[in-house]
């Protein structure tokens, strides 16, 4: 191992955030948590891939290697397993999982190099491989019942190690907990609507995911303090996005006023939720980690947002990455990192090199980006 700039290395990913919404938070003050990230850093635009599809790019994210050589091609893959079981000529899917990957991630890298990680709810993370530290799988709030104080069983394979699995199950958080004063931020007038309203049962059920993500992490890094990287991925910016963007301003020609009114700060509010649950990140991971926050791509926010209400299932996915903007984000701070440096177009190949790069570990040959911003 050479030196080792970074003691500590936390990286976050926040799915389709958008330099455009951030600015506009950011100039008013907004984000501060993000904002202090941003000067004593460096930041910049980081060009996405081809398909704009997120358990790929987050995967190469991962691996440091394009789709051919990683393998993890979609959010599903065939389950031949459960095809066997049932005798089932119609093609079964599952989520895709960690077993189909052809490549090592970095958390399997770091492992191998002696050192302790902690990934949570990363794509394709399922089954939780077993490393120094904790995996927490991208299935983590699955099986969730309808009523809060049902049985929640958590699935198997979702937490590595095993010992885990009882207090991150506990600490998953319920739609119907989530706090009424962080709905009437996202929704002022929320109560008027009731949680069974349509839009607000969908808005609670993707916050309660990113809260358990939020909560999962925590509870991995204070049982285990001596982690040297932390990898926590958060999808909410991307999945609220493509419910609640159309309400965002200026107002989509089909957009009726009243629902206008009523959501049009839910994607400002899902960015400050963002920011503060940074915050509480930034202080476990303490003062002297370096951190590396970004976005496989970015998100439609004003005229070229594309229009989806009243299509069918088939034809809304079928357009669904035309919300995706080419340009994610990247954010650096900490040891190792060279403030200041001007941005000289970074993309997702090179994120794995830089982490290895900040750990002291060589890149793999047969890795595809380089490394960006390190010391």
């Amino acid at each position: 191992m050479t030196q080792r700039p970074a003691s500590k290395l936390l990286i976050l990913g926040w799915d389709a955030a958008d330099w455009i919404m951030i600015r506009r938070l950011t100039d008013k003050g907004g984000m501060p948590h993000l904002r202090r990230l941003m000067q004593g850093g460096v930041h910049a635009d980081l060009a996405t891939l081809e398909p704009r599809l997120s358990p790929l790019l987050w995967s190469t994210v991962a691996t440091g290697k394009t789709a051919d050589k990683h393998g993890i091609l979609n959010f599903v893959e065939p389950d031949a397993q459960s095809e066997a079981q049932t005798d089932n000529k119609h093609q079964n899917l599952r989520p895709t999982s960690s077993t189909t990957r052809k490549t090592k991630a970095l958390w399997n890298i770091l492992h191998q190099s002696g050192l302790r990680t902690q990934v949570v709810s990363w794509y394709a993370s399922h089954p939780a491989e077993p490393v120094r530290g904790c995996v927490v799988s991208n299935l983590l709030n699955e099986s969730q019942p309808a009523r809060p104080k049902d049985p929640w069983p958590m699935l198997p394979g979702t937490v590595h190690p095993e010992d885990l699995s009882a207090c991150i199950a506990a600490a998953r958080v319920h739609p119907a907990a989530v706090p009424e004063r962080l709905l009437a931020k996202l929704v002022p007038q929320w109560a008027k609507l009731g949680r069974d309203h349509p839009r607000i049962r969908t808005l609670t059920r993707l916050v309660a995911q990113c809260l358990s993500v939020h909560a999962a992490a925590k509870v991995a890094m204070q049982a285990d303090p001596s982690w040297d990287t932390a990898m926590v991925f958060h999808e909410a910016i991307d999945t609220i996005g493509h419910h609640f963007m159309q309400f965002h301003p200026p107002r989509m020609k089909h957009v009726q006023q009243r629902e206008f009114e009523l959501f049009s700060g839910v994607m400002p509010g899902v960015y400050e939720l963002h920011d503060e649950l940074l915050g509480e990140m930034l202080r476990l991971a303490g003062p002297d980690a370096t951190v590396m926050l970004l976005s496989d791509h970015g998100f439609h926010s004003g005229d070229q947002r594309p229009v989806t209400e009243g299509l069918s299932n088939e034809q809304r996915a079928a357009i669904e990455a035309a919300w995706h903007r080419e340009h994610g984000i990247l954010v650096m701070r900490g040891p190792g990192i060279r403030a200041g440096a001007s941005p000289h177009a970074p993309g997702l190949l090179d994120i794995a090199p830089t982490a290895l790069a900040l750990l002291g570990l060589p890149m793999g040959r047969d890795m595809d980006g380089h490394e960006v911003y390190a010391k």
